[in-house]
């Protein structure tokens, strides 16, 4: 059980890091702007 959970939430960390990485783009997008 200890694996399961470990794993989800390495998962997590990476949505989160994607989530911003996404965020950031649009960010200097609006700045090209």
């Amino acid at each position: 059980m200890a694996k399961t959970t470990k794993k989800a939430t390495i998962i997590s960390v990476e949505d989160k890091l994607k989530a911003l990485y996404q965020l950031q783009c649009v960010d200097s997008d609006i700045d090209k702007i």
